[in-house]
């Protein structure tokens, strides 16, 4: 009697074969680059170390294209301002783009994700961000040599 009702728990029982267990291991593998995204969106420690480091590689890496004239101008500062939007238009994109490779599979979900995650880090090298704008700014009006006016 106890072993019958460890079956009818386990889905396992005689009167219930004609229906199969689901495979948790498919479901697993299907959501694993989501649980992915979500873990490292989330607000455990690592994960937010992790996007700090992302981010100050980010910021650093920005001056240093500006040195190298790889510089934006006006489009990099809308980018800046408008960052939430852009990322949720990327969002939005990437859903669309899903809805139209039903049914999905393991690899395309990956690699809507990967190409997801590559435009938002074009996008964020692409910023120009005011506070990193305005910290180079003396530096690059010191290194210019002088004019006739500025000499008068």
């Amino acid at each position: 009697m106890w072993a019958a009702g460890l079956g009818v728990v386990a889905g396992r029982s005689g009167a219930c074969s004609c229906h199969p267990v689901p495979q948790p291991a498919a479901a697993s593998r299907a959501a694993q680059p989501l649980l992915t995204l979500v873990w490292v969106l989330g607000d455990w420690s690592t994960a937010r170390k992790l996007r700090a480091v992302v981010g100050g590689l980010n910021s650093s890496a920005r001056p240093g294209l500006a040195q190298r004239d790889l510089d934006t101008g006006g489009f990099g500062g809308w980018l800046s301002r408008c960052r939430v939007f852009v990322r949720a238009v990327v969002v939005a994109l990437a859903v669309v783009w899903l809805l139209f490779l039903r049914p999905l599979s393991f690899g395309e979900l990956v690699v809507v994700i990967v190409v997801a995650l590559l435009v938002t880090w074009m996008l964020e090298m692409l910023q120009r961000r005011p506070e990193e704008t305005t910290a180079e700014t003396p530096t690059t009006q010191a290194t210019q040599p002088p004019t006739a006016r500025s000499l008068a």
